[in-house]
Formats: C-alpha cells, sequence, structure tokens
C-alpha cells in the first residue's frame, strides 16, 4: 500500500513539473487583446501568415505585422503594453519571464511599461536603436527599414542606444 501511493505521488509531482515548470522557466506569451482591421501574425519565419484574433499568445520567435487599416493590442503577464499602429512589422525576439524584447523592422508601436523588477527588462530594437525602458509610456516611429526612429517618451526615461558601424552611443 505504501508503495503504490509513493507511486501516484510520483505521477503527481512528474505531471506538476512537466505543467508548471516550463512556464516559470520560458514565461507565458503576450496575450493579444484588441485587433482592428488587417492584422495576421506568424509563429516563426518558416511559417505561413495567417489571421490574427482576440485571445491569441504570441511566443518568442513570432511576428505580427498590421495593414493600412490594421492595429492590434498585446499584454504581456508583467502589465506592459504594446500597442501597433497601421503598416507596422514587429518580431518578438525575446520573451521569456524577465526579459523581453520586441523588434520593429518598420512602423509605429506605443509601449507602456511598468516598473519592472530588479533584472526583469523590455526593449524595444529599431533596426540600430535598442530603446531600454522600466516604468515608461513611450512611442516608436520608424518610416522606413532604413530610416532611424522616431522616440517620443509620454511619461518616465527611455535609454536609447544608437549602433553606429563600430560604436554604441548612448543618450
Amino acid at each position: 500500500m505504501i508503495l503504490h501511493n509513493h507511486g501516484v505521488l510520483m505521477k503527481k509531482l512528474l505531471f506538476f513539473l512537466v505543467l508548471a515548470v516550463p512556464a516559470q522557466v520560458f514565461g507565458q506569451g503576450a496575450s493579444v487583446t484588441a485587433v482592428g482591421g488587417q492584422v495576421s501574425y506568424r509563429i516563426n519565419s518558416a511559417a505561413a501568415w495567417q489571421p490574427l484574433s482576440v485571445g491569441t499568445e504570441i511566443q518568442e520567435g513570432s511576428s505580427i505585422r498590421t495593414g493600412r487599416d490594421g492595429r492590434a493590442v498585446l499584454k504581456y503577464p508583467n502589465k506592459s503594453t504594446l500597442w501597433l499602429k497601421e503598416n507596422t512589422s514587429l518580431l518578438v525576439e525575446e520573451r521569456q519571464n524577465l526579459k523581453n524584447t520586441v523588434s520593429m523592422e518598420i512602423g509605429s508601436v506605443k509601449a507602456r511599461v511598468p516598473h519592472l523588477k530588479r533584472k526583469e527588462y523590455f526593449h524595444v530594437r529599431t533596426g540600430r536603436a535598442v530603446a531600454a525602458v522600466r516604468g515608461t509610456v513611450f512611442t516608436v516611429d520608424r518610416l522606413t527599414e532604413e530610416s532611424q526612429p522616431i522616440i517620443q517618451v509620454l511619461f518616465g526615461e527611455v535609454n536609447l542606444n544608437l549602433y553606429s558601424d563600430a560604436n554604441v552611443l548612448e543618450s
């Protein structure tokens, strides 16, 4: 009888580890909370584009693009929010519990990032610039893939690193 209970306990523990640990190690995806107009996504660069709908979980490696009338809102587990405007192309480069990086190829994004934990970060990358934020509301606009981003800070601070061919400029 004791061996039987031990086996059941081990099965329950294994079941818990299989389900709970990956979510803690890799984090949940960003949840799509609003979609308007033409918006599509793909789970990786080899996958086909498909329509984006409210409730979709966007994982690391996924891309989102909005059409000329498209808009979307992403909500992260840490309460960070990204608003994607029309004609925007965005890649979720890194999505883990304490590390979030998105890369915007072109378009406009507004971000609201709450005060983060000590080792937590949220980065928005645009070609040769990276905006690192904590407790901030800001917008990033990039008109073409070759253009420099236009960053407007609405609240808080943005640490901006501009990359040239050989060095990093901080402002």
